[in-house]
């Protein structure tokens, strides 16, 4: 292997980020910057897990609600034969 093929595959394996249509090497980036970019990906994670929790959440309030309507259906019923 050649030089140039292990440079270009070290290249490749390099960690950038990508703003618009501009590409920087994070090795590159001040400290300012990956402080940044570790805040910025923190809070996409979390909100991942909080979007999770919202259609959990969702499905729970329409099981629920379906299990409240049967419920009342079933009562009301019930008091109508007495």
């Amino acid at each position: 292997m050649s030089d140039t093929e292990t440079e270009t595959e070290t290249e490749t394996n390099k960690a950038t980020l990508t703003i618009g249509s501009d590409s920087y090497d994070y090795d590159d980036l001040s400290t300012i910057s990956k402080t940044l970019l570790r805040h910025i990906n923190s809070i996409r994670q979390e909100l991942r897990g909080i979007e999770d929790r919202i259609i959990i959440l969702r499905s729970a309030d329409l099981k629920l609600s379906e299990q409240l309507a049967s419920e009342v259906t079933e009562v009301t019923v019930t008091e109508d034969e007495v």
